[in-house]
């Protein structure tokens, strides 16, 4: 393990955790030297890898598009265990040759015992979908590759790894990583020796319908909106912020799962009462988003609980001197980071993961100058408590000022909420869970 990685590593675990409220490993691999290639769904871009190197044991090394890797980058990309490919489109009909050169480096890898990360689709979409997109051959053919470069004496593996996200643009959203049954590449070596292409192709048709069943699979992936909607209603899935979260994640990701393959099964796009459905959801989500309401406020009041729990209002004023201090330390530099990550990356889906890693960098930065500064002007305290302060303190209070934050505009907005709409919103609501009910049969 290369010393930026570990350090990484650190990095992301405090990263990782603070980002995501709720996370899930299921059928984890605890061996750190693992001789597996990953195959993983390309769901959020940058944050995908972060997710994955932190949650699993295994050291892991990550096939990256080649043309990130500049010259003066050569020093961070290989301590951070990244490896170049290349592809026609982006880096040159050289490609090919280029990427002979990097196999010959993965078989080392894999010969002792690392292993590599690699992402089937190959890119990611600009919207979140729940769905995957046709896998590539690449992790057959080195897996392949690796074993006739071994004589086939090694066991090298391959395990497909599907990240469910509720929303990967959300900060203290869920999400849950499965893992498959591992491939014993050992185990087709007959069939390989007889008929290479096939033998690609079978096993790629295989990591297709593992990864799959890793996923939350819709095989219209524009049906995603739908599959929210549905699961908003019901608070049975991972649609952030629309779930029931004294139900297990792991729980409600099968739901998840159940609710997209019935959608996979039965819905039809010539039936009106799909059709119906579909638009009646969007146009009440789509009035909630307009009025700045959020459905878990309309389903409280259609079960005639109360919108504000008394002990808000306490929590707003005790806990106004804690936001204070925690804006003080997080305020400055998340403006000056949002802004330039909004303006300099293009496509939104590499915002969360950017955000999330370069803004733990700069917070710590910013801080550590500030309090240091402080500390040499008023004398404050020892150094040693200054870096306790700084490492385990501070970033709980800027949790806490993002919690505050967003607990006074929602109890704001709730006291500001139109009666008349809210009556007819609940009636809508009503209406659709009735629909949807009936619709939908999942046993």
């Amino acid at each position: 393990m290369r010393p930026l990685y570990f350090s990484l590593k650190v990095l992301i675990f405090q990263s990782i955790h603070l980002f995501f409220r709720k996370k899930k490993l299921v059928n984890p691999r605890k061996e750190f030297n693992a001789q597996t290639i990953f195959v993983v769904n390309h769901a959020s871009a940058f944050m995908d890898p972060w997710v994955v190197a932190e949650l699993q044991n295994p050291v892991l090394f990550f096939l990256t598009r080649g043309d990130i890797f500049k010259p003066w980058l050569k020093p961070i990309t290989w301590a951070s265990h990244m490896i170049p490919i290349f592809r026609t489109k982006e880096n040159g009909a050289d490609s090919a040759e280029k990427n002979e050169i990097i196999f010959q480096e993965v078989y080392r890898l894999l010969k002792k015992k690392k292993s590599i990360m690699i992402f089937g689709e190959g890119y990611t979409d600009d919207v979140f979908i729940r769905s995957l997109k046709p896998l590539k051959k690449g992790p057959a053919r080195i897996g392949f590759g690796a074993m006739v470069s071994t004589n086939w004496e090694l066991d090298i593996k391959i395990q497909c790894v599907g990240i469910n996200y509720a929303d990967p643009d959300a900060f203290r959203s869920d999400v849950l990583v499965s893992n498959s049954e591992t491939i014993h590449l050992k185990d087709y070596k007959a069939g390989y020796l007889e008929n290479p292409s096939k033998t690609i192709n079978d096993l790629t048709k295989k990591i297709t319908q593992l990864l799959r069943d890793q996923l939350t699979y819709l095989e219209n992936a524009k049906l995603t909106p739908l599959h929210n909607h549905i699961q908003s209603i019901t608070k049975q899935g991972i649609a952030h912020d629309n779930n029931d979260r004294s139900i297990p994640l792991e729980k409600r990701w099968r739901y998840s799962q159940s609710l997209a393959h019935f959608i996979n099964e039965n819905y039809d796009a010539e039936d009106n009462k799909w059709l119906d459905l579909e638009q009646d959801l969007s146009s009440y989500f789509g009035l909630l988003e307009q009025e700045k309401m959020k459905d878990k406020w309309i389903a409280k009041l259609q079960k005639k609980e109360t919108l504000i729990d008394p002990l808000s209002y306490l929590y707003l004023l005790l806990g106004l001197p804690i936001f204070l201090v925690g804006a003080f330390h997080f305020i400055l530099p998340y403006l000056g980071l949002k802004r330039f990550v909004e303006r300099k990356f293009k496509r939104r889906v590499f915002w969360s993961g950017i955000k999330m890693i370069l803004g733990q960098l700069i917070f710590a930065i910013y801080n550590i100058v500030l309090l240091f500064s402080l500390n040499a002007f008023l004398n404050l305290a020892e150094n040693w408590m200054i870096w306790i302060y700084i490492i385990v303190v501070v970033p709980f209070l800027g949790l806490f000022a993002y919690n505050y934050y967003h607990k006074f505009l929602a109890i704001k907005s709730k006291l500001g909420l139109d009666k008349p709409l809210v009556e007819q919103l609940i009636q809508t609501r009503v209406e659709l869970q009735e629909r949807i009910f009936t619709i939908v049969k999942l046993g």
